[in-house]
């Protein structure tokens, strides 16, 4: 039953006091504790955490595909030969001394081969994307492979960064990831890059600018890579130069020459011809990135000199358009 309160309520009616009792609220029962209502908290914590749970799992899950994709192979005999089908070849490279092949087939990871035995080595499934770049060290240990440099636009950051992988030779086994930032002012519009080993332990970077893909880079700039930290020097040379490089046996001075394709002609036909000429072939000092002097072609109106084929003690170059040997 309801109880009735002794208190009053005064209040103003037509202008008048009057005195109305109150009724009280009738008795409510206690509300529920935060103990009453743990089960269902510790409940939803539990279902929450689950859930964090299996998705930990099935990253961790995922990350382990991808270190361990499933390229099978299909394979058949012809005769004494095992002939396995890769698919659609977009790039390689043969190590001949190693007896190494690395084959890039549309929409596979790039693989590495033993062509001694015509085996499969590995699977280079940390390479993310094209291959543009291959090339093993002098000493056989390894070998890198790189990405193109317009793979990608830049990050939303404002970021250009670039990959480069460093492998085993013998197992194929990832040995580091380096990646090359190439934002900085100096090096940002570079249309191309090319990658070079500089002794067992560096790698040398070559960025070209060409406003055209069928012709000559304008200007080279130079990077080092230092294979044991990891640390990119960028830039370490800026220079208005021939894009294809032939180093001394030592790797201490390089000739600056023409870089040679197929194009077609004005008549229709096709040949070989240089992307660029030039009347001198620059000697370069690859410790300071400085021209060291230029070696002229021959003749008596300074004919063009823009092919080097080989540097044995010798510097063998010729003329672009007649071979004549200096």
């Amino acid at each position: 039953m309801a109880q009735w309160d002794d208190r009053i309520d005064t209040s103003v009616r037509f202008g008048s006091f009057q005195q109305i009792p109150l009724e009280s609220e009738p008795v409510r029962p206690i509300p529920p504790t935060s103990i009453q209502r743990w089960p269902w908290r510790w409940g939803c914590s539990l279902a929450i955490a689950a859930i964090a749970v299996l998705m930990a799992l099935g990253v961790c899950a995922w990350i382990f595909m991808r270190s361990q994709p499933e390229q099978r192979l299909e394979e058949w005999q012809e005769g004494a030969w095992t002939v396995s089908k890769l698919g659609r070849l977009e790039f390689s490279r043969y190590f001949e001394e190693e007896h190494r092949l690395i084959v890039a087939c549309t929409g596979k990871f790039p693989e590495l081969w033993d062509t001694s035995i015509g085996k499969r080595v590995a699977v280079l499934s940390d390479h993310q994307g094209e291959m543009a770049i291959a090339g093993c060290a002098p000493d056989g240990k390894r070998f890198f492979t790189a990405e193109p440099t317009d793979r990608e636009p830049p990050l939303s950051s404002g970021q250009r960064v670039r990959s480069l992988w460093i492998w085993e030779t013998v197992s194929g086994r990832l040995a580091r990831h380096v990646l090359v930032d190439i934002s900085a002012r100096e090096v940002r519009e570079c249309s191309d890059w090319d990658v070079t080993w500089r002794g067992d332990h560096e790698l040398l970077l070559q960025l070209h600018y060409r406003a055209n893909p069928a012709r000559a880079s304008r200007r080279t700039v130079f990077g080092v890579v230092d294979i044991e930290t990891g640390i990119v020097r960028l830039p370490v040379g800026d220079m208005d130069i021939p894009e294809q490089l032939v180093f001394s046996p030592e790797g201490k001075r390089a000739m600056a020459t023409a870089l040679y394709g197929v194009s077609r002609g004005r008549g229709g036909s096709v040949g070989r011809r240089g992307m660029g000429a030039s009347t001198s072939v620059p000697l370069i000092d690859m410790e300071s990135f400085q021209t060291i002097t230029g070696i002229r072609g021959p003749g008596k109106n300074n004919n063009p000199c823009a092919v080097v084929s080989r540097w044995d003690g010798y510097c063998h170059c010729g003329q672009q358009s007649h071979g004549h040997a200096m």
